[in-house]
């Protein structure tokens, strides 16, 4: 504590010799502004008396006033004269034409010409007089200041003495003085100070320099002088004398600095020799409560206490008299102070040791927590909410300045410089970072629109931070994927209405050229009667595959338009499906096929259309056998889920597929893409189209040569029936 007291003591010490470091010069109050104010005042006393005013006392009253003054009186009189004038023969004038139109005689109008005349004459004088005493007050005005600047020139007298010489007058020589005689080299040596006048060498005052140019001016020369003694007051001596005793003040505080800065080396000497520096309990004990502040918080303690010391080290004095309680506390609270500092810079030291323990302490900060809060408040704000802030924010500097300099607040200079300082601060680390990022974000979001209407639409926009920007580019990304998607699903269907119509096409011409051919082949009359029949049968087979063809692909129409009445009733899915399978007995017994069927309950309940679900369930189970690899097993299962009726059907595809799965659910798309296959690749599309209109969903599989279809139907709760249709 004795080391930190010194070092309080050394600083304010120090700070107060800096401030003051000028008055250890030599006659340093006679280079003060201080010193030129008070001369500027003998010298302006002394320019008006003798140049200005030399012959005063031997001017005429219109001489005091002036030509120009004089002449702009004149002016104005006679236009105040010429007014009264023409005032004066108006109304005589109306009654010399009134007493004509009465026909009064000559004498009567002779009275009225001399009472005009009267009146004419008593303007002329009335305005004379007006100027007569306007000239004499202002000659009375004049006297007086003369008067008084004689005064007071001849009580400076003791205190500032002057000997000029005006060589302006051809050779004759005039003098202004206030000492009997002219000063010699000795009576100059013997003053505080003097200065010859004019001087030919470059003046560094600014005052002394525009005095320099006025002798020079006016063809002066002569000595200023301030005597040893003054006689009578004199502010000029007192100033000197004060000036004086800062000097020796700041020389009391250079022998008390350099005993403070010995007594410190001794002590921390001492300190380091027993290990005792800060390991104290006391200090321990303050540095972990400093430590459990949050980061900023210990960071304006910082400051605000580095700022208070400085402010403490500027205004206190070591040596002022009288002395006063205030300087002791003043010296103690700059102790407590500096004690802080260390503590607080010991603290940041042990977190500059671990870069990573920063960044843990600023996520604890408050100004971390405002910053969300603010963030999180502001975050769905308009774009104007925020420039408006912004721009607040950026004017504020100004407002500052000039409410903070408004009489009201009475702060000074240095007060106001520390305000506008810390709010540049505050602006430079959090305004300008944002404004930056915010415009960083809008130019990436820029270029990306101009990398799209090039027709790049993959490129991705970064979507960072929570704010309008955030959604903006998030808009935009949804807009691109939507884009994206809708110009994939395009040229997808683009290509597969090719295919269709290729498939189509096929499809169609296939049973027609052998029902063409064949026709041909009818007409030969020699063809064998039982040819004939067997010719007719394949007709008959061709025109039936041709008419199933054309029957699906215009239901797969009416399916996918919507343009179908479904009957819904309460249908039992499992009854309904063993019914399918019964339908394929036949060409299973014929295959190499084996069927695997799984039914979790006899009786499943769902609201369909009996005959649109058998055509679901014919549909896949046909399908399942016309592309199942031969020597395999077909895999049925029927479950029934919380709110639904799940069918699966799983087989080993004899045919390897390329492409996605849901593709195979389109309209004339088969696994058999060289189409050797009967079938008229519209089954999976109608059921689906079914399963769909139902409320249900149908989905499709593939992985490896495992194909799986799924179909799910609304289950119906039980004890609820389904209204009649109709």
């Amino acid at each position: 504590m004795l080391l930190i007291g010194l070092t309080a003591v050394s600083l304010v010490t120090a700070g107060d010799i800096w401030t003051h470091r000028a008055f250890l010069k030599d006659n340093y109050y006679f280079e003060s502004r201080d010193f030129q104010e008070q001369l500027r005042a003998h010298t302006n006393l002394i320019q008006f008396m003798h140049g200005e005013n030399q012959r005063y006392k031997e001017l005429t009253a219109e001489e005091k006033v002036g030509k120009e003054r004089l002449a702009a009186w004149d002016a104005s009189y006679a236009a105040m004269l010429k007014r009264s004038q023409l005032r004066i023969q108006a109304v005589h004038s109306a009654r010399l034409e009134q007493a004509v139109q009465q026909g009064q005689g000559p004498e009567e109008l002779a009275r009225i010409r001399q009472e005009q005349q009267q009146d004419l004459e008593k303007a002329e004088a009335e305005v004379a007089a007006l100027k007569r005493k306007r000239i004499a007050e202002y000659v009375a005005y004049r006297d007086k200041q003369y008067q008084e600047a004689e005064l007071d020139l001849r009580k400076r007298a003791g205190s500032v003495q002057y000997y000029i010489w005006d060589k302006s007058q051809n050779g004759t020589y005039t003098t202004y003085a206030n000492i009997t005689s002219a000063p010699d080299q000795f009576y100059l040596d013997d003053s505080l100070y003097y200065v010859r006048m004019p001087q030919e060498s470059p003046v560094n005052s600014e005052y002394l320099r525009s005095l320099n140019e006025y002798f020079q001016a006016h063809q002066w020369e002569g000595y200023l002088m301030v005597p040893k003694v003054p006689k009578g007051f004199s502010q000029i001596h007192l100033d000197s004398i004060y000036y004086s005793s800062i000097k020796n003040r700041i020389v009391k505080e250079l022998e008390l600095l350099v005993a403070c800065l010995l007594s410190m080396v001794m002590l921390g000497y001492y300190l380091f020799r027993c290990k005792a520096a800060l390991g104290s309990t006391i200090p321990g004990r303050v540095a972990s409560r400093i430590s459990q502040l949050p980061f900023d918080a210990r960071l304006a303690l910082f400051l605000v206490s580095g700022l208070t010391a400085i402010g403490i080290i500027d205004e206190i004095a070591v040596f002022t008299m009288p002395p006063h309680p205030s300087q002791l506390l003043l010296l103690l609270l700059l102790t407590m102070l500096l004690g802080g500092l260390l503590l607080l810079l010991r603290d940041a030291m042990q977190l500059a040791k671990e870069p990573g323990l920063i960044r843990a302490e600023w996520e604890k900060s408050i100004t971390k927590r405002v910053r969300g809060k603010l963030v999180d408040r502001t975050m769905y704000r308009s774009m104007t909410f925020k420039t408006v802030v912004i721009m607040t924010a950026t004017i504020g500097p100004a407002w500052l300045t000039v409410i903070s300099r408004s009489d009201n607040l009475g702060l000074g200079h240095d007060e106001v410089t520390v305000l506008t300082s810390g709010y540049w601060i505050a602006y430079t680390l959090f305004v300008v970072p944002y404004v930056l990022r915010r415009i960083r974000t809008l130019d990436t979001i820029l270029a990306g629109v101009t990398r799209m209407t090039e027709g790049q639409i993959h490129v991705a926009f970064p979507e960072k931070g929570r704010g309008s920007l955030y959604r903006l580019a998030h808009g935009i990304n949804n807009m691109r994927e939507g884009l994206q998607t809708a110009l994939e699903s395009r040229m997808k269907s683009e290509r597969m209405k090719t295919e269709l119509i290729t498939n189509v096409s096929h499809d169609l011409k296939t049973p027609l050229t052998s029902i063409i051919n064949y026709v041909d082949l009818l007409k030969s009359p020699e063809l064998p009667e039982e040819t004939r029949r067997d010719y007719v049968a394949i007709l008959d087979r061709k025109a039936q595959r041709l008419k199933a063809l054309i029957d699906d692909l215009f239901e797969a129409s009416k399916m996918a338009s919507g343009a179908v009445e479904l009957q819904a009733e309460p249908v039992n899915v499992a009854a309904l499906l063993q019914q399918a399978l019964a339908e394929f007995e036949d060409s299973l017994a014929a295959s190499s096929l084996t069927f695997r069927v799984q039914v979790d309950q006899p009786q499943m309940m769902a609201a369909l259309d009996g005959r649109k679900t058998w055509r679901v369930f014919e549909n896949l189970i046909g399908n399942a056998v016309k592309y199942a690899l031969p020597q395999t097993r077909i895999y049925v299962t029927l479950s029934q889920g919380p709110s639904d009726i799940l069918l699966t059907v799983k087989n080993v595809s004899a045919y390897e597929f390329e492409g996605e799965a849901q593709e195979l659910a389109e309209r004339f798309k088969r696994g058999d893409a060289s189409r050797h296959t009967e079938g008229s690749g519209l089954g999976l599309a109608i059921a689906k189209s079914i399963v769909e209109l139902q409320g249900g969903e149908l989905g499709i599989e593939v992985d490896g040569d495992i194909f799986k279809v799924t179909a799910s139907f609304p289950s119906l709760p039980v004890g609820v029936k389904i209204p009649e249709a109709g």
